[in-house]
């Protein structure tokens, strides 16, 4: 009698720590699938990503998901995080300059066929571009993405099809 109230003991606390975890991870990430080319290389349509919803204070390089600041709908976009507030930020011969120095930018598809003149990025707000520079909508349109507005980081990626939930990527 004693093995059994013990192994309904340990069954019950298996199963408490299993939800704990599960609820844990879907605090903390969200699963979501890439459904445009704007990051392409780095991402594909179809592909799945963890997104860390923790890191609101990205570092240059990463790639973010965040609500849309030109949408009312706050449609989510991905980008890769190129500027940080209050640097100086141009785009000039297809080389992005951040203050002043090249940015080494090998994760690109190919580079911008467009320029953009020197500008400072507002406090609290993060310049991004897609590594598909000639087909996403992005910050070299004018707009930069204020902190509040950031989801989350791209944690981890893979390729397999289908999704809880799916993000746009112009």
């Amino acid at each position: 009698m004693m093995n059994i109230k013990y192994a309904l003991k340990e069954a019950l606390l298996l199963l408490v720590m299993i939800a704990a975890t599960y609820f844990g991870v879907h605090v903390i990430f969200l699963q979501i699938t890439v459904e445009q080319s704007s990051m392409f290389p780095t991402l594909a349509e179809g592909q799945r990503i963890f997104i860390n919803k923790l890191v609101k204070e990205p570092d240059r390089g990463d790639i973010v998901v965040f609500k849309n600041p030109n949408n009312a709908v706050n449609t989510p976009l991905i980008k890769r995080v190129i500027g940080l507030p209050g640097e100086e930020v141009e785009v000039r011969s297809g080389v992005v300059y951040i203050n002043g120095s090249p940015l080494n930018e090998t994760y690109i598809d190919k580079m911008p066929h467009y320029d953009l003149p020197k500008s400072i990025i507002p406090g609290g707000e993060y310049f991004v571009l897609g590594d598909n520079r000639n087909s996403s909508r992005d910050s070299h349109s004018g707009w930069t993405v204020p902190q509040d507005n950031i989801l989350g980081k791209v944690y981890t990626k893979w390729s397999v099809a289908g999704s809880t939930k799916k993000i746009m990527n112009p």
